[in-house]
């Protein structure tokens, strides 16, 4: 008889890929489609606070199946937005907030930041979540910081001018100023960068 976790991973399909990859690797879980998230012991959503509530209801009232969300980002943006709206609007996010607290409240959530600073704004409008970061890195390929002797990249990010305050371009700015040398990725291709 199989006794694995069944688990649905559905929400934001790139990192939710990752999840469901990562979760396929472990023999103690049986990855399941979205299609099938009714059969679910385990509902790992990405992006945003899970699945609808109004489609969804008993997942939400009862204890099982567990969720677990884990906010990437804008997702997070999106919610201080609804926050602000007024009206029926903000009626129908307080009840959704009533219930998320009460799933949370009897154990059946968990509530994950892929960012510190994630966890700090979710904290600014009621949500709590821990910190964990998802990334596509291959340690394997990568190794770690200790055994690579030099060490050509120690910082690599790209933010596209349009979304530079919600990326976070002051903190890339800052850390710049940190490093003798800094490459900027222009429309002309990659040059040094003194600061």
């Amino acid at each position: 008889m199989d006794k694995r976790i069944k688990i649905s991973v559905c929400g934001d399909e790139y990192v939710s890929g990752v999840i469901r990859d990562s979760l396929n690797t472990l023999p103690d879980f049986e990855v399941i489609n979205s299609s099938e998230i009714a059969q679910s012991d385990i509902i790992y959503w990405v992006y945003g606070k899970g699945p609808s509530m109004k489609k969804y209801f008993l997942f939400w009232i009862k204890k099982d199946p567990i969720i677990i969300n884990h906010w990437i980002g804008s997702d997070v943006l999106a919610e201080m937005n609804r926050a602000k709206k007024p009206g029926i609007a903000r009626i129908k996010k307080f009840i959704e907030d009533c219930i998320f607290r009460w799933k949370m409240k009897t154990g059946g959530l968990i509530t994950f930041a892929g960012a510190p600073w994630l966890v700090d704004e979710l904290a600014k409008i009621n949500l709590s979540a821990a910190y964990l970061p998802i990334t596509t890195i291959d340690e394997h390929k990568l190794g770690t910081v200790e055994n690579q002797p030099v060490k050509d990249i120690d910082f690599l990010s790209y933010i596209p001018f349009h979304r530079f305050n919600f990326y976070g371009g002051d903190k890339i700015i800052k850390l710049a100023y940190l490093l003798p040398v800094v490459l900027v990725e222009t429309v002309q291709g990659i040059h040094p960068f003194l600061i």
